[in-house]
């Protein structure tokens, strides 16, 4: 419920600033299946995907789009950090000093590792953003 939140206040935020072509990143399959209208919506959450769905309605192009969570560091953290304390701000253009390390290594286009298991061997996959 709480990455639907995210994308619902994600989204709105982007209608009030004017844009029109919008990617949409998630780690969840299922959350990402869910917006595009491939799965079963549970009731619990028919009401906020009517909310994302009035939305994307409003704005030009809208791509939703599963990607690992090693591919997006920063949402990782957010994530993390608004896990054990209070965040209740928007950054447009500064964002929260914790944060410039990352963004910087994403600029750059980092590998960030992924461990696989597969055929009972580990394999290191590499991904780049």
């Amino acid at each position: 419920m709480a990455e639907l939140r995210a994308i619902r206040e994600g989204i709105t935020l982007v209608h009030k600033l004017g844009h029109k072509n919008v990617y949409v990143e998630s780690d969840s399959t299922y959350i990402i299946t869910l917006c595009q209208g491939m799965t079963r919506v549970p009731w619990f959450f028919v009401n906020i995907l009517a909310d994302i769905r009035f939305l994307v309605s409003q704005l030009g192009n809208v791509m939703f789009v599963q990607k690992y969570r090693e591919g997006n560091e920063a949402a990782d953290i957010l994530a993390k950090k608004a896990a054990n304390e209070a965040i209740c701000d928007e950054w447009l253009f500064n964002p929260p000093a914790f944060l410039n390390a990352v963004l910087k290594k994403d600029a750059w286009g980092r590998a960030f590792p992924r461990f696989v298991k597969h055929s009972d061997v580990d394999i290191v996959m590499r991904f780049r953003r």
